[in-house]
């Protein structure tokens, strides 16, 4: 049971949370009755009428959020990040007592994860170099990660789910690895108290450390 209770606070720590748009600055938080407990883990918040949603739509759901955890967590796709939408959200999440969580999505969500989820101006100027081992994609990216730490948010995550790239796709996964690593340095240039990691399925990931044994190392990447 101990087991299953600490999977379920880790699962949920993860959980995407939808909500952009400008929001008017939201109530008290709405206490939630019995048997509902408030948790210090990320929730996912998906405002009613989404995606015609209204600003109410939006406040109340924050105030729900504030009600039930500790953490906002908002998962951003590479090639739609707006950095309007992310300030809005974390200044939102901090007046709601809520601890940030970012996160941006290098790779698509349409495709299995195993495709590069470029900016529409970068994948005209990469022409047929889509990889992470292009120069121009790896500055982007870097750039794209040291804007969301400007943010200055208690944690950001530079790649959802990225195991599903190692599987279909392991020598991509290899140069998005090297990557993270100089995004890493770049972040805590920016914003050293950040702490910053990667998301994945916990499945997955045992499957590619039962099929590459002895490159678990070196696939590794860094987080703090």
């Amino acid at each position: 049971m101990r087991r299953c209770k600490q999977r379920l606070r880790f699962l949920s720590f993860l959980v995407i949370l939808y909500a952009a748009g400008a929001c008017a600055q939201p109530a008290e938080p709405i206490k939630i009755k019995s048997p509902l407990t408030k948790f210090d883990t990320g929730i996912a918040i998906t405002p009613r009428n989404f995606p015609t949603h209204s600003l109410e739509d939006v406040d109340k759901a924050f105030q729900m959020a504030a009600g039930l955890a500790g953490h906002a967590v908002f998962i951003y796709q590479w090639h739609a990040l707006n950095m309007n939408v992310a300030r809005l959200m974390v200044e939102k999440s901090r007046k709601s007592g809520l601890k940030t969580i970012l996160g941006l999505s290098p790779t698509t969500l349409d495709q299995g994860r195993k495709e590069l989820d470029l900016p529409p101006d970068i994948r005209r100027k990469a022409g047929a170099r889509v990889s992470f081992a292009n120069p121009l994609i790896r500055r982007t990216f870097i750039k794209s990660a040291g804007a969301l730490a400007g943010l200055h948010p208690p944690y950001l995550c530079l790649a959802t789910e990225i195991n599903f790239l190692a599987l279909q796709r392991l020598n991509e996964y290899l140069h998005f690895a090297s990557l993270y690593k100089e995004a890493y340095r770049a972040v805590k240039q920016v914003s050293p108290e950040t702490k910053v990691f990667v998301s994945f399925q916990w499945e997955w990931m045992r499957i590619l450390d039962a099929r590459e044994p002895h490159k678990i190392k070196s696939d590794t990447v860094q987080s703090t």
